[in-house]
């Protein structure tokens, strides 16, 4: 290549080196922008999202508009394209793509009594690595809903895209006070 440069003088070098520089930075910027594109279905942040307001944010959304698009949280029957899998409503279906939490919470009025719960998950007889929030207040918007304010902690379990496979399933919940639950669901392509 210098050979060249020496040939064509420094001006065209200059060109050159120009046109070279410019292929290069468009080369990583087309593969920057390709690996930027959205994945399919809900990326680990909504289903971070859905995990951390369940008794929060997303549940007074859900509470005050039942249609709500895009809320996460709340007492609202999940939609097949979220990422909550709820493991109190049976036959439900969930589309495979994207991020997924399995997600259920306890709330009580003694706030001392809720770091000793625990909720554990199996997925189709497989044990899940299972979270926690933080304890929080429960943000109900009924203010005649309990007379003492209520104390609220969720637990959940993440799946990651390609770890639910087309066809029917099982949740096992099991809780230290002997709580079972046993939820089916189905996995569509969507």
């Amino acid at each position: 290549m210098w050979a060249n440069v020496r040939r064509c003088g420094m001006k065209k070098a200059r060109t050159l080196l120009a046109v070279a520089a410019a292929v290069a930075g468009l080369m990583l910027l087309g593969g920057t922008l390709a690996y930027a594109a959205p994945p399919a279905g809900p990326t680990r942040g909504d289903a971070n999202a859905v995990f951390q307001a369940n008794f929060t944010g997303g549940f007074a959304i859900r509470t005050h508009n039942f249609e709500a698009k895009g809320a996460p949280g709340g007492p609202a029957i999940p939609t097949p394209d979220g990422a909550r899998i709820y493991p109190g409503e049976p036959d439900l279906e969930y589309c495979a793509q994207g991020w997924h939490v399995i997600t259920l919470g306890e709330f009580s009025d003694v706030r001392q009594a809720l770091p000793a719960e625990d909720l554990q998950f199996a997925l189709d007889g497989v044990p899940l690595q299972t979270e926690r929030t933080a304890i929080k207040k429960l943000q109900h918007p009924d203010p005649n809903f309990s007379e003492n304010p209520l104390w609220a902690v969720t637990f959940g379990a993440f799946l990651p895209p390609g770890s639910l496979s087309l066809g029917s399933h099982e949740i096992q919940t099991a809780g230290t006070d002997g709580f079972k639950l046993t939820t089916p669901f189905s996995v569509i392509a969507c």
